[in-house]
């Protein structure tokens, strides 16, 4: 995860910087998966390893941010990132896709591996207590896995 504003931009090899991080969950960016991914996924299946690819998306999104407004709506982004950010090894990246969207690239994971990470993170978020005001609101979220193959030539 992302610590300190410097740690936000990468300089490319034509000397541009770039945003590589969110500020409110401090963690990459698509842009840092787009510029970094394929190369992580390569060298897990260089050491033979399966790899697990979780697209998570934040249930209901929308309307937590239109009935309780944007702050709290930031709230749940960030209370979420910390949950994945937890849930996740060192060696895995862990990227906010946009919006409410997440992706987690998990090396060394087989399909159940995958499947048994992303019901972990299912449950770590359903039982969060999130409360507004008194009110509680209910966040779930729901998790797509897909595995490379035992070579990396397909997906499970």
């Amino acid at each position: 995860m992302i610590s300190g504003l410097r740690k936000n931009f990468i300089k490319t090899p034509l000397g541009k910087y770039i945003f590589i991080g969110y500020y409110g969950t401090h963690i990459y960016n698509r842009r840092f998966l787009q510029l970094t991914g394929a190369d992580f996924y390569q060298k897990a299946l260089a050491f033979g390893q399966q790899c697990s690819c979780l697209l998570l998306d934040i249930d209901r999104f929308k309307n937590i941010n239109d009935t309780y407004g944007h702050n709290v709506g930031d709230t749940v982004l960030q209370v979420v990132a910390k949950i994945l950010g937890s849930s996740v090894r060192q060696a895995d990246l862990l990227v906010r896709y946009g919006g409410e969207e997440f992706v987690v690239l998990a090396t060394c994971t087989h399909a159940r591996q995958g499947e048994e990470l992303a019901q972990r993170i299912r449950q770590a978020v359903a039982a969060y207590s999130f409360v507004h005001e008194g009110h509680s609101l209910a966040v779930t979220v729901s998790i797509g896995v897909a595995t490379s193959g035992a070579h990396g030539s397909e997906l499970q």
